[in-house]
């Protein structure tokens, strides 16, 4: 797994390098470790593909309160990284729900302040599981293989976009198009959050209607399906727990 790690932040991990012509991935989230934050732009590339927010798994070292602003300090066993969040003068609840000391799991977005990368956070949660770190580490590590097989692929033919999963070769192109959108994503989980995406209801995709909208062999996995990209930090529920924004 470190050797997958280490290989995923190369100089070819954002290098102009591309497996799609199209940026594929406008409002995608990709788990990464820190030492991918490193030294990149604000406008970081996954295999060529831009990266709109980002999720690390990593140990919260320190937190501080600086009038309007909370600062952190995050490191995981590749590196570490300054954080930043701004504290809403009405807030109801306690402006930072992790403890120092203590793993968390961050969303955010690349931002270079003064000539240092840190990571504006979007959303921090502790870690409720140690199976959620380990999710983490397989879901970079997934990311790593499926870009040094699409890159494989792209050195054959330029024009054809590489399988990604273990789907069946005859399938069409729009499939594979799909999985690629979201990357570290099964080909179910990505429809479903396709599906959420699209939804142009208030409160976003209902339950029902998302079991609607798949292959009938897919309606049993829909709510484990959500339940995972809900704890992965994908998905978020609005009016009750049956409706479904992405994040």
């Amino acid at each position: 797994m470190n050797t997958s790690m280490q290989s995923l932040s190369d100089r070819s991990f954002d290098g102009n390098r591309s497996y799609s012509d199209s940026n594929q991935s406008k409002d995608n989230c990709v788990s990464l470790m820190i030492s991918h934050l490193i030294g990149k732009d604000e406008n970081i590339k996954v295999w060529g593909v831009p990266v709109k927010f980002i999720k690390i798994v990593a140990v919260v070292s320190n937190i501080e309160v600086d009038s309007y602003k909370l600062k952190y300090e995050f490191r995981d066993e590749t590196g570490q990284i300054d954080g930043f969040s701004y504290i809403s003068l009405y807030a109801d609840h306690p402006p930072c729900a992790v403890s120092k000391n203590s793993y968390a799991t961050v969303h955010g977005k690349l931002r270079n302040l003064k000539g240092q990368n840190c990571l504006y956070v979007l959303s921090i949660q502790p870690l409720e599981n140690l199976n959620e770190l380990l999710a983490h580490l397989m879901e970079v590590t997934l990311i790593c293989l499926e870009g040094k097989h699409a890159a494989s692929n792209n050195n054959k033919s330029q024009n054809q976009v590489p399988c990604t999963t273990n789907e069946n070769p005859d399938n069409s192109g729009s499939d594979r198009l799909l999985v690629n959108n979201y990357l570290g994503l099964g080909k179910e989980q990505a429809l479903i959050l396709t599906i959420i995406e699209s939804s142009e209801h208030e409160y976003g995709a209902e339950r029902n209607e998302i079991k609607s909208k798949v292959p009938l062999n897919m309606v049993s996995k829909v709510d484990g399906i959500l339940n995972f990209l809900s704890s992965e930090g994908h998905i978020y529920t609005t009016k009750t727990d049956d409706f479904f924004k992405k994040i």
